[in-house]
């Protein structure tokens, strides 16, 4: 297969189908030992195809991604190999090439191998920094890939007529759940610091702001984390969870999960992990990072009369990618316009621009040679009175 489909054919797939180990053969060779394989004694078994997991999304661009693996699921069972170098708590930088683990699936049949490769991508999981697990899966199950009539314009096409799944409600019904069970049991000593929401009167909820992307929800969470009532826009749901008895959705033991979580009677299964500030879910090959949007950004974003639950313009400058800052476009305090260059960040030896969204006074908060991770906030711009109420009126 074509080599940007990350689908290749090498040495864990010969393997697979000889029998033959190359690495120890190279080494015997390497050695002085003379190769007592004749070819005629190569007999090939089966089929066998490998997928090739990377840190990177494939729905920006296939940037490179970076960060802690807080937690691993790996998959085992018959025809599957898993060559990796994973392990919680590895830290996956912007320096190397973002190749993670080769995952290797054998059948009687090519129909058989890819069917095996897709389960065991199902069973995949890496929290904690961004993965091309769930282009993987999808890419698996595409009639051309199954039928191998493949060109090199296929991975083209696909990510143009394609779409990725979406962080929904339910993910962000779960993501604040967990939060809400997390902040539950650091409170465990001090029964007055969990969120009860206990008033003389009406119980009131606690609030949670999350961020994916471009979708923005604001949770309301009643109760307990093993049982609450959970509110987003105008949906009210049921919530059960048992999630008081789960130790940080498994992170702390660097397994992903799994958690059940039941809302309004359907139960689904997730593996759930947390960082500063972030909650990463995974449901079979798809995974997300939801973001906790702090107090410190919910003001900045009000005084500038900016939300991105308006869907106007964010008034933040994040980085998209993990990198360096190689050069800045302006200085704190000057006065910018929408698509002014402000910082270049140089990732997997590529050149980024980050621009301004809006006219304003830019205040940047990174310098040249500065490490920045994934969404780190480098530029904030403060409109102008005119400006904000001429993007407010456009929302």
């Amino acid at each position: 297969m074509e080599m940007n489909t990350r689908l290749q054919v090498e040495h864990p797939v010969t393997e697979m189908v000889t029998g033959i180990d190359l690495v120890e053969w190279q080494l015997r060779i390497a050695a002085g030992e003379p190769l007592t394989i004749a070819q005629d004694d190569v007999t090939l078994t089966g089929h066998a195809v490998e997928a090739r997991v990377y840190a990177e999304n494939p729905g920006t661009g296939f940037l490179p991604s970076a960060g802690t693996v807080l937690a691993l699921e790996e998959p085992s069972g018959p025809g599957i190999r898993v060559d990796s170098s994973l392990a919680p708590g590895l830290e996956i930088g912007s320096h190397y090439d973002p190749m993670l683990a080769k995952v290797i699936a054998h059948g009687a049949t090519r129909g058989q191998a890819l069917d095996r490769l897709g389960a065991a991508l199902e069973s995949t999981t890496v929290l904690g920094v961004e993965t091309n697990i769930e282009f993987l899966g999808l890419l698996i199950g595409d009639a051309d890939v199954r039928s191998g009539a493949l060109d090199t314009g296929l991975i083209a096409r696909w990510l143009e007529a394609g779409a990725f799944r979406q962080p929904g409600d339910d993910e962000f019904c779960v993501a604040a759940l967990w939060l809400h069970a997390r902040r539950w049991r650091a409170a465990s000593v001090s029964p007055w610091s969990r969120p009860t929401g206990w008033r003389l009167g009406r119980q009131a909820p606690t609030r949670y702001r999350l961020v994916s992307g471009d979708q923005a929800a604001e949770v309301l969470v009643t109760g307990t984390p093993d049982e609450a009532i959970v509110t987003i826009g105008a949906d009210v749901r049921r919530a059960v969870t048992g999630m008081s008895r789960e130790h940080d959705g498994g992170a702390s033991a660097g397994v992903a999960g799994p958690v059940r979580v039941e809302l309004d009677g359907l139960t689904r299964r997730w593996r759930i992990a947390g960082d500063e500030g972030a909650v990463w879910l995974a449901d079979g090959s798809f995974s997300a990072r939801i973001r906790v949007v702090g107090r410190r950004e919910r003001v900045a974003a009000q005084i500038a009369g900016l939300t991105r639950e308006q869907g106007a313009v964010s008034p933040e400058v994040r980085v998209p990618m993990p990198g360096t800052v190689v050069a800045l476009g302006v200085a704190s305090g000057d006065r910018v316009e929408a698509g002014q260059l402000l910082v270049t960040v140089e990732a997997m030896k590529m050149e980024h621009r980050l621009l301004a969204g809006l006219s304003g006074t830019a205040t940047l908060t990174v310098s040249p040679g500065e490490v920045v991770a994934l969404d780190q906030l480098v530029a904030t711009i403060t409109p102008s009175p005119s400006a904000a109420a001429s993007e407010g009126e456009q929302s």
